[in-house]
This record gives C-alpha cells, structure tokens and sequence, in this order.
C-alpha cells in the first residue's frame, strides 16, 4: 500500500482530530448516499439515500472478512480513545480492534473486542492507554447481521469515525 501525504493536523473544536481528515478504506461501495468521506464530516444522524456512511463493498457470503478503515495523523500523535458511530442498528460489526502505527506497515493493536451483538445505534467508545500514532486503523474482522441470502449479503456499515487524544 503507498502511504498518504502527510498533512497537518487541525482538531476540531471538542477535540475530535478526525473531522475532515481522509480516511483509507480497504474496500467501498460508493452508491446511494454511501461514501467513505462521509466517515469524518461530523455529521452523526443518517438521511437515507442522501448521508448514510460508509459501507464496504456488498455481496459477501461469509461474516469472517476483514475490512479495514486507516487514517494518516502527520506527525506522531498521542491518541488514547475512538468512537465508530454505526449507521444502521443491525448492521454493526461483531469483532472489531483499533491499530496504531508509526510507519504504516507495522501494527500494533491497543483495543479489541469479539462478539459485540449489541444490535442497537450506540456509539461504541474504545478507550485505550494513551499511545503515539502517526497512523490509526480501525479493523473488523467479523462482519454483523445481515442476509447472505441477498446479493448484498454481508458488510460494513459505519456512520461516523472519531479519534481524540
């Protein structure tokens, strides 16, 4: 993977060192209000067909897939807890952990979770000891509900990503 440009960071007014920043996704499907930019805008609520997130790309078979969000902090950074906002109630993920690193190849994860089957809207808030970053991914590797049975099937589904020190 080419690493992106390092830029300088500007937080926003209650901290949030994400809003507005680029996120790098592993996969996206870019239709009817889903986009990945849509991760840092600062909106939380969902319009439908309008603002809704970001979702990796449809039509997976199996839950057991790995889908990947990463952004490039600059310089190092000192970063201690993520909120990943779902966009629908049933469509949250079920094992999911935070990464940091300083060079972008080598990871090192600071919070992790298996069998989240909260199928409800609740901001999930990660709160780890605090670390230096210049790069912070957050990684599922189990996909939530959904219906193999469609052509959809199963996918990511996130409405927002924030990141503070």
């Amino acid at each position: 993977m080419v690493l992106p440009e390092e830029k300088e960071l500007k937080p926003a007014e209650n901290g949030n060192l994400l809003l507005g920043q680029t996120p790098y996704v592993s996969s996206s499907y870019e239709e009817y209000g889903w986009t990945k930019n849509q991760l840092t805008d600062g909106r939380i609520g969902m319009n439908v067909g309008v603002h809704q997130g970001w979702c990796s790309m449809i039509g997976s078979k199996t839950r057991d897939i790995t889908e990947w969000v990463m952004f490039a902090l600059g310089k190092p950074i000192t970063v201690s807890k993520m909120i990943v906002y779902p966009s629908y109630d049933n469509e949250f993920v079920e094992d999911y952990h935070v990464e940091v690193s300083m060079d972008g190849s080598t990871w090192t994860t600071v919070w992790s979770i298996t069998g989240d089957n909260k199928d409800n809207g609740d901001p999930r808030v990660m709160t780890f000891d605090p670390v230096e970053a210049r790069y912070v991914r957050f990684v599922v590797t189990k996909m939530g509900n959904g219906n193999p049975a469609s052509a959809i099937g199963y996918k990511v589904q996130i409405g927002e990503i924030e990141l503070y020190r």
